[in-house]
């Protein structure tokens, strides 16, 4: 079954997320990741999955986020370079500077603890040359300056 496939299948409506979303949202948000093509459409993406999985402006995220981390990871293996970028970059400002939304504090560590299993497909990443090389190094730092 193809991501997006699977994409569409998973019952995102399980998992606490933003009120403002329809039962679309992160599917619909994470397809766009996946389908990124250059940084018009990967800048698009990237916020329209930052405000489907929390809160963009106030920097916060739902419980949603953590299914959305397979996908998330399957697209730093698979995709494009600009799917892999958005992906990097929004990770990185996740990671960074955002917090759980107010009453699902802790998933943070569980959060955590997914973003660090990315370690290998970071490295991987880093070790190569251009933008997703740059951006998985950025992300390498955040995850080991003491992030916990």
């Amino acid at each position: 079954m193809e991501i997006i496939d699977r994409i569409r299948a998973t019952p995102w409506s399980r998992y606490a997320q933003p009120e403002w979303n329809t039962s679309s949202s992160v599917a619909d948000a994470l397809i766009n990741v996946s389908m990124a093509k250059d940084a018009t459409s990967g800048s698009s993406a990237y916020n329209q999955l930052l405000y489907a999985i929390g809160n963009n402006h106030a920097g916060t995220y739902y419980p949603v986020l953590l299914p959305a981390m397979a996908f998330l990871s399957e697209m730093l293996c698979n995709g494009s370079p600009q799917t892999k970028t958005t992906v990097l970059s929004m990770l990185d400002d996740l990671i960074a500077s955002f917090h759980p939304e107010p009453g699902h504090e802790e998933m943070e560590p569980m959060f955590l603890t997914e973003s660090r299993k990315l370690g290998p497909v970071l490295e991987e990443l880093a070790a190569g040359n251009g933008l997703v090389s740059g951006t998985a190094k950025e992300l390498l730092i955040t995850l080991n300056t003491g992030v916990d």
